[in-house]
């Protein structure tokens, strides 16, 4: 499997601004502020190899993904199954009743283990995210069985999918510390499983304790 993914939270958006739920294709594109966060990321990964890049097909994700890799001659791979996690009739919304009820729900993902609850009336469950994101792993792996890939995503998708895969995450880990943007979570190859060996600022548990 790839030794190292290097997931990636695109930049900023005027709707990460207003606390905006916004998953729908083609979505919001960077703010200055974004493009700014991205091409300081540029410089903060100028010194790591990196075999490709991954994003999904949401604007955002694909400007950070290509300011990224502008003068590395880095291939950019689209795969859709990497998208933002759909809360269906909540998109676009950012009142506080919503965000109540999403409390709610990944308290039921990360607490209860009911992966089966939808993020919002026609939204996806945990299970259908986390399917559709493992499979894209999969193919990761099987594209580059060594080195480091670089994966421009959404932070809803990390902070589901990477404490899933990682053995020293517990499942709540990413709710609790909610990735911004263009923050840097590193997982790398654990056996036949994955760790996660940083995420962002904070600290993470060492799995040779586990």
């Amino acid at each position: 499997m790839s030794d190292r993914i290097i997931f990636v939270r695109h930049g900023q958006t005027a709707d990460n601004v207003q606390n905006r739920l916004s998953a729908a294709f083609p979505g919001a594109e960077l703010s200055i502020t974004g493009i700014d966060q991205a091409r300081a990321l540029t410089e903060l990964l100028s010194k790591r190899e990196i075999a490709a890049i991954y994003t999904t097909p949401l604007r955002r994700a694909e400007q950070t993904a290509a300011i990224i890799a502008r003068g590395r001659r880095l291939p950019i791979i689209i795969d859709y199954r990497l998208r933002e996690m759909s809360c269906g009739g909540y998109e676009g919304r950012n009142d506080p009743e919503v965000y109540q009820h999403l409390d709610s729900v990944w308290r039921s993902w990360t607490e209860a283990s009911d992966l089966a609850v939808k993020a919002g009336p026609g939204g996806e469950s945990a299970w259908q995210i986390l399917e559709r994101s493992t499979s894209a792993l999969t193919r990761i792996r099987h594209d580059y069985p060594t080195g480091t890939v670089l994966v421009v995503t959404h932070s809803g998708v990390i902070s589901l999918l990477v404490p899933r895969i990682s053995i020293n995450l517990d499942p709540g880990f990413g709710y609790a510390e909610w990735v911004g943007n263009c923050e840097l979570i590193e997982i790398e190859s654990f056996h036949d499983d994955y760790k996660c060996v940083s995420w962002g600022s904070r600290i993470v548990p060492d799995a040779s304790a586990q």
